[in-house]
């Protein structure tokens, strides 16, 4: 007997083939994966995704805004998804976006770590499907317990997210004698090489190696981490995850006992339906609306080089944060790949250079928790033996991480790379007097930040002076609206240094 399972994660609100930052057509989209999925199935096939689908996109953000949500999950529907599972990001918007998305699937949900106090959701732990061969199969789904870190509390208001780990054991459990292959999807990563089984990191964020360790199923389908793991084996789990944004899907293969998996690129852009075409039209109409202008365009650079010199982009952001709050000192974080602005600014600049949902926490930190926060971030720098600089592996391994190395306002500062981990501080003043560590200070962070994640712990348990909860992309786009023409801050208030010589990458 034979059963397949065509699988993506992370989609992150890509349904159409543009990822809203270059032109053109790409290979990506749920469109596109979607023909390829009718021609892939047969009576035997299972479609699965593993959840991060209602965030991440200028069109994601445009539907979420606008009430459109449900139009998202007719183009799952459309795609044939016969399961899903949430991700950390479908819970950004609120109870009820999420709830209306999940009741115009026609996908069963399972997320058996999630329970709904409201009673609106139709969410399942575990489900049995009998094949038309015969083949019984067992499907749980979960999703890292690390969203009661990162999400807004009033997101989670009607929800209970409870230990990962553990609810998978019992979904696990509950199955034994029901069904002949065991399915995990699991909205989290690897927490280890799955090569050499080297540590990632034992934070719990991540657990799949555990759930294999613990719960032997069949296959153990991962996301989150937007990782290329095509076929790994963990204990006795086939292990599989997609990269991001859709440009591929994960064709696995359980043939009496056997277990193959291969990942299948996106080809060609999809037949979605009128609506979903015409809500197309309207995000690239919104996309391109004029918002402001600068003195000059801001075109990223590469992440090292934008870390070692300052990031004019990142200025901004600080700059509005400033003012919206009134801190004393800003932080703020570029993702991973971003968009820049053009001199003219249209909302598509805003929207895909600050990706996030993010609202923004002013916190009262003090100077030894402030430099703390700066050492992690110094941590983002490694030379190696011919003195050249690189990003050290933490921001690199198992999941790219670039957004957690953070840009500071409001203090002068000096990164001294010889000096090793966690002391390479080496200058820290405010207006011209150096911070002493019982100095206090009001720091407008993201609210992502504020959780401590990212190894910034010193700042999981800052006292909150009071939180913003517009999006910090509506603050920029609100920024830019009462200011037609901007002028660039290009000073950079640190500097990064080796033996005190400037570092060039």
């Amino acid at each position: 007997m034979k059963l397949k399972i065509l699988f993506t994660s992370d989609l992150h609100g890509y349904f159409f083939p543009t990822d809203y930052i270059h032109t053109g057509c790409r290979p990506m989209g749920v469109n596109a994966l979607s023909g390829m999925f009718r021609a892939a199935r047969d009576e035997n096939t299972l479609t699965i995704d593993g959840g991060d689908t209602l965030q991440g996109s200028p069109f994601a953000y445009y539907a979420a805004h606008h009430g459109r949500v449900p139009l998202l999950a007719q183009a799952m529907n459309d795609a044939g998804y016969d399961y899903v599972t949430v991700g950390n990001h479908d819970f950004n918007y609120g109870y009820d976006v999420l709830s209306g998305y999940l009741n115009a699937l026609n996908a069963k949900a399972l997320a058996a770590n999630v329970e709904d106090l409201g009673g609106e959701m139709p969410l399942l732990q575990t489900d049995v499907r009998a094949l038309p061969n015969g083949l019984r199969v067992g499907v749980v789904g979960a999703v890292t317990d690390w969203v009661n870190r990162w999400e807004k509390p009033a997101n989670l208001a009607k929800l209970r997210v409870n230990d990962t780990l553990s609810a998978v054991q019992r979904a696990y459990e509950s199955l034994r004698g029901k069904c002949d292959v065991t399915v995990c999807v699991y909205h989290g990563g690897v927490e280890k090489d799955l090569d050499t089984g080297r540590v990632y990191s034992d934070s719990g964020e991540n657990l799949a190696c555990r759930i294999a360790e613990t719960c032997p199923f069949d296959i153990l389908l991962t996301g989150h981490q937007h990782l290329v793991i095509p076929s790994a084996k963990w204990a006795r789990s086939h292990i599989v995850q997609t990269p991001a944004n859709a440009p591929c899907y994960a064709e696995v293969v359980w043939e009496d006992g056997e277990i193959s998996s291969r990942l299948v690129p996106a080809e060609g852009e999809g037949t979605p339906s009128a609506a979903l075409s015409a809500l197309e039209n309207e995000v690239e109409a919104w996309l391109d609306t004029p918002v402001s202008r600068l003195n000059r365009p801001l075109a990223p650079e590469k992440p090292l080089l934008m870390a070692l010199h300052g990031s004019p982009i990142a200025n901004l952001f600080n700059r509005v944060q400033t003012r919206v709050s009134g801190c004393d000192v800003s932080c703020t974080s570029l993702a991973n790949e971003v968009r820049g602005f053009a001199e003219n600014v249209t909302v598509r600049d805003v929207v895909s250079t600050y990706v996030y949902p993010n609202t923004l926490v002013l916190l009262r930190v003090t100077g030894a928790q402030l430099k703390e926060a700066m050492e992690n971030c110094a941590s983002y720098f490694e030379m190696d033996k011919g003195g050249h600089v690189t990003v050290s592996e933490k921001f690199m391994k198992p999941k790219v991480s670039h957004y957690n190395f953070d840009y500071y306002s409001g203090v002068e500062y000096r990164f001294e790379l010889s000096n090793p981990v966690g002391s390479r501080v080496a200058e820290l003043t405010r207006n011209g007097r150096p911070v002493k560590p019982d100095d206090v200070f009001t720091m407008c962070v993201n609210n992502y930040r504020a959780t401590g994640v990212g190894g910034y712990d010193a700042l999981r348990d800052c006292p909150h002076e009071r939180e913003i909860l517009t999006e910090m992309s509506e603050i920029l786009l609100d920024f830019f609206a009462a200011n037609p023409l901007v002028t660039v801050d290009e000073a950079s208030p640190y500097r990064v240094t080796y033996h005190g010589k400037p570092v060039l990458a």
